[in-house]
């Protein structure tokens, strides 16, 4: 997971006080982000994919976006092995 990503936890429990009236200025200082991280605006992005799930849900909607994103970097992969295999046989044939 890329380092500077909020885990599960971060997102939801700043969604959480970004509701009860927290500033999310507060939110990214207590989560050692910047400020630019967590916009005035109230993580619209997160809420709107997130909104309605428990925090366990966000925690495995999370993995499955991480696992996802390595089965798609290992199809990339095997697609460029078999387009040099094919080029490799074309030329004995």
């Amino acid at each position: 997971m890329n380092t500077n990503m909020l885990t599960a936890d971060q997102v939801h429990e700043a969604m959480q006080e970004a509701q009860a009236g927290s500033s999310t200025a507060d939110a990214s200082r207590t989560r050692g982000r910047s400020e630019a991280g967590f916009p005035e605006s109230g993580f619209p992005h997160q809420q709107r994919q997130l909104d309605g799930y428990s925090r366990p849900d966000v925690s495995e909607l999370q993995s499955l976006q991480q696992e996802v994103r390595r089965l798609k970097r290992v199809v990339a992969q095997l697609s460029a092995d078999k387009r040099t295999l094919s080029e490799a046989v074309s030329r004995l044939w």
